[in-house]
């Protein structure tokens, strides 16, 4: 298929859908696009799982977000910060939110528990508070030196487990210091910055899904 429109798109998929709402059959046919080149057999497995989670999760539909419909093209940091503001009002009601994202802040402002998910499995699951438990720290500095060896042999002395985030030397400090006290831990060894960071989601999924 080719369309100067859609210059990507290589399948239309045409799937027929029936059975009895109310003692009443009904028939309808959906259309989709796509810019996969996969099989017929994959794309009616995929679509059926999306079914099957609406099937589970839609027993009263409260409020629907018309998500098929809706494309935030311009001021979509303003559109964010609305849509949190929904949420926030949403949940003074009363109403319990299924929020599924993989924006990590959004799920530190809203959410009071939280899952992460692995391979279609929950490897985590609690209040932020809760997980933060599964990191040993009361923060976390980020380090850039030319000596890095150097750095984590001392990290290493001084009982700081290190990880890297990216290319971030990271070290866990299982106590507050400040910067002073930083500083003279590494003592000897030239620091080009220090950056403090406290225990975030970010931090929490990369270890869990390691």
């Amino acid at each position: 298929l080719r369309n100067q429109k859609h210059p990507n798109l290589h399948r239309v998929i045409r799937v027929k859908r029936k059975g009895w709402r109310d003692k009443k059959e009904w028939n309808e046919t959906l259309y989709y696009i796509s810019s996969k080149k996969l099989p017929a057999q994959i794309f009616a497995e995929k679509i059926q799982q999306h079914w099957g989670i609406e099937n589970q999760v839609h027993w009263v539909k409260d409020v629907v977000f018309q998500e098929d419909n809706s494309r935030i093209k311009d001021c979509a940091i303003e559109a964010r910060y609305e849509v949190w503001d929904l949420i926030r009002r949403l949940q003074r009601q009363g109403l319990t939110i299924l929020l599924t994202t993989h924006l990590l802040d959004e799920a530190e402002r809203l959410c009071q528990r939280i899952g992460i998910l692995k391979g279609g499995q929950i490897v985590a699951e609690g209040s932020l508070d809760t997980l933060r438990q599964r990191i040993p720290a009361q923060e976390i500095v980020i380090i850039q030196t030319q000596a890095e060896e150097r750095a984590i042999a001392r990290a290493t002395e001084l009982g700081f487990t290190h990880r890297r985030y990216g290319n971030d030397l990271a070290f866990w400090l299982p106590e507050a210091l400040d910067l002073k006290e930083i500083i003279e831990r590494f003592e000897g060894i030239s620091l080009d910055s220090i950056t403090r960071q406290p225990v975030r989601l970010e931090h929490i999924y990369i270890e869990v899904t390691r």
